[in-house]
C-alpha cells in the first residue's frame, strides 16, 4: 500500500477515497480480529454509555442535569481505566 502511493499530490478524489477505504478496513480487522483499541476509544464509548445512564438515573429524580454530568464523569472514569489496560496490555493502535 505504501509503495503504491506515490506523489499523494497528484491525487484525484477517488484515489483519497480508495486510500481512505483501504485505511478503515486495516483498522477494522486490527480492532476485530487482533482486539486492538485506538486512543481514547474506551473513554469515548464509557462517556456514552453514561450519558444515557445518567439520563435514566436523572429522570427518575426529576432533574437530569445532573444525572447526565455525574453519568458521563463516572463513565469518562470507566473507560479511561479500561485505556489503561489496555494500554499495559500493549493492545492500542
Amino acid at each position: 500500500m505504501v509503495e503504491s502511493l506515490g506523489s499523494y499530490e497528484d491525487w484525484q478524489l477517488s484515489d483519497w477515497n480508495s486510500y481512505y477505504r483501504s485505511l478503515d478496513s486495516i483498522m477494522k480487522h486490527l480492532k476485530g480480529v487482533h482486539h486492538l483499541v485506538e486512543e481514547g476509544d474506551q473513554m469515548a464509548w464509557g462517556a456514552a454509555i453514561g450519558v444515557a445512564i445518567g439520563a435514566v438515573a436523572g429522570a427518575a429524580i426529576n432533574n437530569i442535569g445532573p444525572g447526565v454530568g455525574v453519568g458521563i464523569a463516572l463513565g469518562a472514569g470507566a473507560g479511561m481505566i479500561y485505556d489503561t489496560i489496555a494500554h499495559k496490555q500493549d493492545r492500542v493502535i
